[in-house]
């Protein structure tokens, strides 16, 4: 054996079980020594204790330390598994999906209902998870049944730092949106925001004014793009009856923005702008706001906006800094 180097032995003893790679550590010094030194060997023989197969031990690229750093780990977290019953909870019928929002409370949509509308948002008792008993909470957001007009909630926002759950809902029938419902809520209690004057503010919509895409409706398409801070309530809506087609082929439509300070209950209109394309919204701090415009020409203009408070109107939509991006600029 003396004239056997270290890496024949090692070959050796690779083919053998972990009861005959326990038996050889107390042969000799040597084969204790080459065994204790070996990764293959130790590698083998934790394969061979947890009764696993490595087909791929030598076809794969990976190495065989990293092989053991793997095994080692999966008995580790085998070892730490807690199989403890997890306690379940029996959602309300007819519910097809539901989406986690913020921390404990989600959103669930009806089965009957349609892709974009919500119909009860439920805080689950985190406490009770414990017990086999778990509790939760509901807020149901759908109409009173037998109504002739159609409740769809499209949006749900969280404002975390105030304590804050507002739903935008869209009434109507079709095509055709009636009202356009902001509702603000305690995210702890579903009880209406105590900072909130009023709350609920309704944007009623004329016949003139038609917020759903022709050909679509309430509830598979978007009717106002909202988004909220701290203080201000910003969205925007798009008159579809109105509009008509650009130099460039655009379809040019009426875009009417408003503003809702909904500690104060108020509803401002900011004013309206015709353009081609999409606008997105989003807060970048309580008062200040920017406006991703996007047209079917791929050119993209971003443009910052802060709401400034005014004797008369309440606010005003003041512009920052406007800038256009070379046209095919990713959408930021």
């Amino acid at each position: 054996m003396d004239v056997l180097s270290n890496e024949i032995l090692e070959h050796i003893i690779s083919y053998l079980g972990h009861t005959d790679i326990d038996s050889c550590r107390f042969t000799c010094r040597r084969f204790d020594a080459v065994i204790r030194s070996s990764v293959l060997l130790r590698y083998l023989y934790r394969l061979h204790v947890s009764g696993r197969i490595d087909s791929e031990l030598h076809t794969s690229n990976l190495s065989v330390s990293r092989r053991l750093s793997m095994l080692q780990d999966s008995e580790t977290a085998w070892l730490r598994a807690d199989f403890t019953p997890v306690s379940t909870l029996r959602l309300p019928n007819g519910i097809s999906h539901v989406m986690s929002i913020y921390g404990s409370l989600y959103a669930l949509k009806n089965l009957a209902g349609h892709d974009f509308s919500y119909g009860k948002i439920m805080r689950i008792d985190e406490a009770s998870l414990a017990s086999s008993d778990a509790s939760w909470q509901e807020l149901d957001l759908t109409a009173p049944p037998g109504g002739v007009v159609n409740r769809a909630v499209r949006d749900i926002h969280i404002v975390g730092n105030c304590n804050l759950l507002m739903t935008v809902s869209v009434e109507g029938v079709a095509d055709r949106v009636h009202r356009l419902i902001f509702d603000f809520y305690t995210a702890d209690t579903f009880e209406p925001h105590p900072d909130a004057l009023r709350s609920s503010i309704i944007l009623h919509c004329p016949a003139s004014l038609r917020l759903i895409i022709p050909g679509g409706n309430i509830f598979s398409h978007v009717a106002a793009v909202v988004a909220i801070s701290g203080d201000y309530v910003l969205f925007k809506v798009t008159n579809w009856a109105s509009g008509g087609v650009d130099a460039e082929g655009g379809w040019v439509k009426d875009n009417i923005y408003y503003c809702i300070p909904w500690r104060e209950g108020i509803l401002v209109p900011l004013g309206m702008r015709s353009h081609a394309g999409s606008v997105e919204l989003q807060f970048i701090t309580d008062d200040k706001a920017i406006l991703t415009h996007a047209d079917d020409g791929q050119r993209v203009r971003l443009e910052i906006c802060t709401l400034a408070r005014c004797p008369v109107r309440g606010c005003v939509l003041q512009t920052l800094l406007y800038l256009q991006l070379p046209r095919n600029s990713l959408h930021l």
